[in-house]
Order: structure tokens, then C-alpha cells, then sequence
């Protein structure tokens, strides 16, 4: 590798702040990631999930998405059944989010 290719992949390394999945849901698509807040000497990282949002139709300014930090995962019960998985109504903009 040139130098000149080492120092740009050490400069998108350096701005990197996070990364998504994209995930499917019960009713929906969505994104699963998380992003580091902070610096080098402190840095945070907040896992998080990104939902199409379904009230878009209501206002054209509104944002197309909407981010929630993630709950931490909820243990499983002694009889091993699973927590309730997060449930959306899928409104027509989940596609955004295809290859």
C-alpha cells in the first residue's frame, strides 16, 4: 500500500463514529448500531436503534427516521421465554432503508 492510501484509511478511521445493521422486525425494518461519543481518553459508546418514521405523512418537515438509544437487553425469565420484541407499524418508508 502507498503512503498516500494509508494516510487516507487512517483519516476515515479517525472520523469514524459508529456503524449500523440493517435488521427485520416483526412489522418492520429498521436499524440496529451503536456510536462513540467522545474522545480517544474518554470515549462512550451508545448502542442504539433507528426506526422509518411513521408520522412522516403528517408533516413534510418532519425526519424521515428516528433514533433511540437501546434498552439494555432484558434477561431471560427461569421458564426461558423471551421478552416482547420492540413492535412498529410499518409506514410505507421502511424501503429507504433496502440495498
Amino acid at each position: 500500500m502507498s503512503e498516500e492510501t494509508e494516510k487516507k484509511e487512517s483519516k476515515w478511521e479517525r472520523r469514524e463514529l459508529g456503524a449500523l445493521w440493517r435488521k427485520q422486525g416483526a412489522n418492520q425494518k429498521y436499524l440496529s448500531g451503536f456510536i462513540k461519543i467522545g474522545d480517544e481518553l474518554e470515549e462512550v459508546r451508545v448502542d442504539m436503534i433507528v426506526f422509518a418514521n411513521k408520522h412522516k405523512h403528517k408533516n413534510s418537515k418532519a425526519p424521515d427516521f428516528v433514533i433511540y438509544e437501546s434498552e439494555a437487553p432484558k434477561r431471560r425469565s427461569t421458564n426461558n421465554e423471551e421478552s416482547e420484541p420492540i413492535n412498529q407499524e410499518d409506514d410505507g418508508t421502511s424501503e429507504l432503508m433496502e440495498d
